[in-house]
């Protein structure tokens, strides 16, 4: 169980001085490459109520509560099997884009699950999945086979005192019964005040062992509260999570020669090209879910929105060897 619960609460210990960050990423590393993982897609935006929110009746929990769908939070230890410990993650109107965003509230665990060796007082959201049960079991991610260079987010924050909130990112390989870390990046969101959602970019660094191996999972996680000093009522606002590319272009072919439009759309989407050497367009949403691959013919593609959710979609333009000629963002809209 240590094993398990050491990476439910790596988020608040990462606010440790920068030299020992390596050192705690090994610890890290060496911890989540055994545990067990959800592969669900986690609600990036908040939006969209149920197609984004479980709703948990009173009946279910004490009080009612909102869960954000593909993400693991605290709430369901309020359930009085578990502890009846207060609830921690809220829907909310205070939002970036949209009418709806995640607020992660500080609390102080008045019954932390036996085993999971958590702080008593934590603010704490991770893709995956707790189920209750005696005691209650965690799985970590959702499945997601892209290398993106940002995590990227937009978020405010409230501390109570000297609290600090945090935000990182692991990306895995499946290696026989253990884990790659393929990549990680961690960033102190704030130490103080932050009225205005403001946007952070974590720059999403590889390991050097696996220079091209694309990850099966995604572990995400937000904290409201750093380990060395957290306390009950620091509030942390997020919304519009989005993973980022940064354009890998061969010299010489298609950089900045894509026309996109309309974008945003709800129907039709145009691509067209001002080289030959554009062969196929490869989408993806921002959640890392592959739509699918596309020919180029006569220097243009023309594709159908219609069935795709609303959100941000990612495409990669490549050439003949697969090369990347170019990648950017389109937007469906409802």
């Amino acid at each position: 169980m240590l094993i398990k619960a050491l990476f439910c609460t790596f988020i608040v210990t990462l606010n440790l001085k920068s030299e020992k960050m390596k050192k705690l990423y090994s610890i890290i590393i060496a911890t989540i490459v055994a545990i067990p993982f959800a592969y669900a897609q986690p609600a990036f935006n908040f939006e969209g109520g149920s197609t984004s929110w479980n709703n948990t009746p009173a009946s279910g929990a004490n009080p009612a509560y909102d869960e954000p769908k593909g993400w693991a939070t605290l709430n369901i230890l309020s359930n009085s099997l578990a502890g009846g410990n207060p609830v921690s993650i809220f829907k909310s109107t205070d939002a970036h884009g949209g009418t709806a965003a995640c607020r992660i509230l500080t609390v102080a665990l008045n019954s932390p699950p036996s085993g999971w060796y958590l702080q008593d007082t934590i603010g704490l959201i991770v893709t995956g999945k707790i189920a209750l049960g005696l005691p209650p079991s965690i799985t970590y991610g959702y499945a997601y086979a892209s290398r993106p260079s940002t995590l990227e987010f937009w978020s405010k924050y409230t501390p109570n005192g000297a609290d600090t909130a945090s935000a990182a990112i692991v990306l895995l390989k499946a290696n026989g019964s253990l884990k790659d870390t393929i990549g990680v990046g961690y960033l102190t969101i704030a130490t103080t005040t932050v009225s205005a959602y403001t946007k952070h970019v974590i720059p999403i660094i590889y390991n050097t062992a696996f220079p091209s191996t694309s990850p099966d999972t995604s572990v995400i996680a937000f904290s409201s509260s750093g380990k060395n000093n957290p306390k009950a009522g620091s509030e942390l606002l997020i919304d519009d999570i989005f993973l980022g590319f940064t354009s890998g272009i061969d010299d010489g072919d298609v950089s900045a020669s894509v026309n996109i439009f309309p974008n945003p759309t709800n129907k039709e989407l145009n691509f067209s090209f001002n080289s030959n050497k554009a062969k196929k367009v490869s989408i993806t949403s921002s959640t890392g879910q592959h739509i699918g691959n596309y020919d180029i013919e006569n220097k243009s593609f023309k594709m159908n929105a219609e069935k795709l959710a609303a959100g941000v979609y990612i495409y990669t333009i490549k050439g003949e060897s697969g090369n990347v000629l170019n990648s950017g963002r389109f937007t469906v809209t409802n």
